[in-house]
């Protein structure tokens, strides 16, 4: 299998974001594929969108993804059974704002990050 039109990705990587864990057998083509997964299949303007949606990956945001991500764990020990509420009610709203932070920006250029809690 080919990338398509210059893309790094290939209908496979379509078709396993649109169908996570699909069971097929790939072939040479699209209309080749001899399906195994029991679930509706998407059909080719589907997997031909999502494949050009791939395309264009936007590099700044995944970094953006990567460094929330890293700073999430960082402070995943506010999660445990054993911390008290009230330091959870102070940590928890800078979390939520880590979370979020893809909706406000769309690449790590410029990112003005929360202040962690002191």
């Amino acid at each position: 299998m080919k990338p398509v039109n210059g893309s790094q990705f290939t209908y496979i990587d379509a078709i396993l974001a649109l169908l996570p864990l699909a069971k097929f057998y790939p072939a040479e083509t699209l209309d080749e594929i001899e399906w195994v997964d029991e679930r509706p299949q998407p059909t080719n303007e589907e997997v031909l969108a999502k494949l050009e949606e791939l395309g264009t990956f936007n590099e700044g945001l995944e970094r953006l993804r990567q460094e929330r991500n890293k700073k999430l764990a960082e402070t995943d020990w506010v999660s445990g059974t054993d911390v008290p509420q009230e330091l959870k009610d102070v940590w928890n709203p800078y979390r939520q704002e880590l979370r979020d932070i893809t909706s406000v920006y769309d690449s790590d250029d410029g990112v003005v990050w929360p202040t962690p809690p002191a």
